[in-house]
């Protein structure tokens, strides 16, 4: 299934809804990733390299590390025994002036990454890091009421597309993906743009 499955049919919302409802209790929480069943995590009876359990729970991504390293569960991911045992991380960042460390550890080493075409530095505010919302198309940004938001955000920062192109290409059937981050202090959102 690919990414675009986010956006329309049915079955990709379904799985997400059924994946969400049947997580144990003890699913875990990640900080800057509000909604890990979007894309990021899967059902899956792999055992997991890290703890060796099967957990039914998988993350979608390999670690940043050089050697591949897949079906990490969630627990290890949250609890940083896998970025401790493989010396992995799963996020990078670059703009940390101002950030405590421990947040940086949270967010390297202790928060799934995402499924994005390019290189994904993630975005900070407030001395802190984004929290991932969504992936999104520009007509669930307007759907949301943040239309007015996101363009000025867009033309405050550095972005290699206008807000004019983001708008046209940001849809369900382009090769340009939305991610959505909100400020966890401010609440203020922030919209990463990418292509393939």
């Amino acid at each position: 299934m690919g990414f675009f499955d986010i956006f329309k049919g049915k079955t990709r919302r379904k799985e997400v809804r059924e994946a969400y409802e049947d997580a144990p209790a003890d699913f875990p929480k990640f900080k800057y990733h509000q909604n890990p069943f979007l894309w990021d995590f899967k059902t899956d009876d792999a055992p997991c390299p890290c703890c060796g359990k099967v957990t039914g729970y998988i993350h979608e991504h390999t670690a940043i590390h050089e050697e591949e390293i897949e079906n990490i569960c969630p627990w290890c991911i949250a609890d940083g025994s896998a970025a401790e045992k493989f010396g992995c991380v799963f996020n990078d960042v670059s703009d940390i002036d101002g950030i405590p460390p421990e947040r940086i550890d949270e967010l390297t080493r202790r928060t799934p990454g995402l499924s994005t075409w390019q290189d994904l530095d993630w975005p900070t505010h407030c001395n802190d890091f984004y929290s991932f919302v969504d992936y999104v198309i520009w007509p669930k940004i307007k759907q949301m009421g943040i239309e007015k938001e996101i363009e000025q955000d867009l033309s405050e920062n550095d972005s290699d597309f206008s807000v004019k192109e983001i708008k046209k290409g940001l849809h369900a059937t382009s090769s340009m993906r939305g991610y959505l981050f909100r400020c966890l202090h401010c609440g203020k959102y922030h919209l990463h743009v990418d292509l393939d």
